[in-house]
């Protein structure tokens, strides 16, 4: 009786020598693409007929924001006595958000604090514009104060 075993390897993707962002910035590359006939357009929140809506309203979504269970603040006392960070992302068609990225910042530790903050949100009810989901940008402006 014989037996033999193949071994599938992704001949596309380079040596990753081991590093993890490396690897990261493949798979990134790789959902990031947009999938052939799918409109992958971000309207303005200003722009939807319904703009997404986070599960309990506004407070729950800054309530979330300022107690993320995920993410541990630094205690970069210099830049965290009262800050002001603009973090925008996208709420997707199925309310996952994705691409956040800091508008405005200054303080180093706190755009890591929200940005850490964004990615552990639970999904949205995405937004509407002509009875249907699309994918909307949203911008918040957190304001932190160490107490």
């Amino acid at each position: 009786m014989m037996c033999s075993s193949f071994v599938w390897t992704q001949e596309s993707v380079p040596a990753l020598r081991g590093s993890s962002d490396a690897g990261q910035r493949v798979f990134e590359q790789r959902i990031a693409r947009p999938v052939p006939g799918q409109d992958t357009t971000v309207m303005d929140v200003a722009d939807v007929a319904t703009a997404p809506t986070f599960p309990g309203g506004e407070t729950a979504l800054f309530e979330r924001l300022a107690s993320a269970p995920s993410c541990l603040p630094e205690n970069d006392h210099d830049c965290i006595r009262t800050s002001e960070v603009e973090v925008s992302f996208v709420v997707e068609r199925n309310g996952k958000v994705t691409r956040p990225h800091i508008e405005n910042g200054g303080c180093p530790a706190l755009e890591r604090y929200a940005l850490c903050a964004v990615l552990g949100l639970p999904a949205f009810t995405a937004g509407l514009y002509n009875d249907r989901t699309v994918r909307t940008r949203m911008r918040i402006p957190l304001r932190y104060a160490q107490q």
